[in-house]
């Protein structure tokens, strides 16, 4: 059935411009097959006729977008951009989701073998680009260095790259660190380093300026992992201890902090209302307010399930496990839905796996990226598990998804 078909009178309408012949299907393929092998008769009947054709085929687009094309609104609102992933130390790269166009977007300056560059982030409109780069790790060889990386923006092209504010090792020695674009593009959070090694969460204006601390982390404690909730009211992120993995919010001005669970790698559903995260190998969900946390999903701590992603329409969850013994494991990409069920397996990586990026949804809710040593890489698959291709050789430990930016 076409979506003609669904709209009461509209068919008819548009029979009694275009007549049916015997034989014809009643939908839009056929309206328009039946209005072109009557063209030049319709050429003889005048200005009129010709009006009122016009006039049914704009009433039938405006039809259409109330009975069912609000998904192709969608998906130009939503529509899918590039993706942002390192690649070898020292550079970023972008990669074109759909075809051809990877490419270089970010570098550090020639002769530098320590400098590297980690944690892309596209900001939500999808016109600037925020990452730390600098001095990292043990470079050279052999020899005990400081970390010393600061925050950058630059426009989505790579061009014009700013820096904002120093930052130390910035969070990149815990897995799945990232920066936090808030949702209007204002204010970017990150973790910044302390005189005396502990790790706070900051805040700077993405278009510079003074910075403003938001946690107070002590001695042996790091704040990682800003994510902020949809509205821009209240910040989830991760405190590193001895003790182990906790799950806190605040307010944008440092207020307000609270415990919600232990845990690690939060993600606020796309209305804000929930913040899904892991813990010891199960997947659990809480409210914002800290009531009782809802397990989804049970693994084991040494395999997984880890580092939920929400689904742009708030109903799946896409995560990752790695299955097997030390020394010999593998990577798998699932989906389920927000109540844990519905579960299904994507991917399965060979032995054996190492490191890489957890899996991200695109922006239209179709496409699912990862990176995976084991994999050979960085790729994407349809949500359904069909149609894997590798977007590049290279494994990064981080991956962004562009909201394809307004024109």
């Amino acid at each position: 059935m076409s979506r003609v078909d669904r709209v009461p009178g509209l068919s008819a309408a548009l029979d009694e411009l275009v007549p049916v012949v015997d034989g014809s299907r009643a939908d839009w393929n056929d309206v328009v097959a039946r209005a072109d092998t009557r063209r030049k008769l319709w050429f003889g009947r005048g200005r009129s006729r010709s009006r009122r054709l016009r006039l049914a085929i704009v009433v039938a687009l405006l039809f259409l977008l109330l009975a069912g094309a609000a998904t192709a609104t969608y998906l130009l609102l939503r529509g899918n951009g590039k993706i942002v992933f390192q690649g070898s130390f020292g550079t970023l790269l972008v990669a074109n989701p759909n075809g051809p166009g990877l490419r270089a977007i970010a570098r550090c300056a020639a002769g530098r073998p320590s400098c590297a560059i980690f944690e892309p982030a596209w900001s939500r409109d999808g016109g600037r680009l925020a990452f730390v780069r600098g001095r990292c790790c043990d470079f050279p060889l052999g020899r005990r260095r400081d970390s010393d990386m600061s925050l950058y923006v630059a426009a989505a092209d790579g061009r014009a790259a700013r820096r904002l504010a120093s930052c130390g090792n910035c969070g990149v020695q815990y897995q799945g660190q990232h920066l936090g674009w808030l949702p209007n593009g204002r204010w970017i959070a990150f973790t910044r380093r302390g005189p005396t090694w502990q790790e706070s969460l900051w805040v700077v204006a993405a278009a510079g300026g003074r910075l403003h601390r938001l946690t107070d982390c002590r001695a042996l404690c790091a704040d990682v992992q800003p994510t902020w909730s949809p509205n821009g009211r209240l910040l989830a992120f991760q405190r590193e201890t001895p003790a182990g993995s906790t799950i806190y919010i605040v307010r944008p001005d440092g207020s307000g902090l609270t415990r919600i669970a232990s845990g690690a790698d939060p993600e606020w559903s796309p209305d804000g209302s929930r913040i899904a995260f892991d813990d010891k190998g199960r997947i659990e969900i809480a409210k914002a307010d800290g009531s009782p946390v809802r397990l989804v999903f049970a693994g084991t701590p040494a395999t997984g399930p880890g580092a939920p992603s929400w689904s742009p329409d708030g109903r799946k969850l896409v995560f990752f496990t790695t299955p097997g013994r030390p020394g010999h494991f593998r990577l798998e990409v699932w989906t389920m839905n927000a109540d844990g069920s519905g579960k299904e397996r994507l991917y399965r990586s060979g032995c054996c796996t190492g490191y890489g990026a957890p899996p991200i949804w695109s922006p239209d809710g179709r496409l699912i990226a990862f990176s995976d040593s084991a994999a050979g890489g960085t790729f994407v698959i349809n949500a359904d598990g069909s149609g894997l291709r590798r977007l590049s050789p290279i494994t990064s430990s981080d991956l962004s998804w562009q909201q394809r930016p307004s024109r």
